[in-house]
């Protein structure tokens, strides 16, 4: 939640925001189907309110891996990731140092 999150997902924090809350009923969810007794669903739960702040934390700092990076720069550039040409024109731009977001 706290390391591969922040890099690998380009949002803005109200995503990050919300996170914990659907993190924490997904576990409950899944720890009753699973027939996890509830002191460690419960358990669970609790460490993700102890990782919050550390989520949010590394989500303000944009902290990233060079694909959100890239993928970033080419939004801020204008660019449609779904546009294959464009794509290729941006890929082009950035392997040279050229491209500017």
């Amino acid at each position: 939640m706290t390391d591969w999150l922040a890099r690998k997902v380009l949002a803005d924090r109200s995503l990050f925001e919300r996170v914990p809350e659907v993190l924490s009923a997904w576990i409950r969810h899944a720890g009753r189907l699973r027939g996890i007794p509830a002191g460690a669903i419960e358990d669970t739960v609790t460490c993700v309110d102890r990782w919050t702040e550390e989520l949010l934390e590394a989500a303000d700092e944009g902290s990233a891996s060079p694909a959100k990076e890239f993928l970033a720069a080419a939004m801020e550039a204008g660019i449609d990731p779904s546009d294959p040409r464009e794509l290729e024109h941006f890929v082009r731009e950035w392997n040279t140092g050229r491209a500017s977001a």
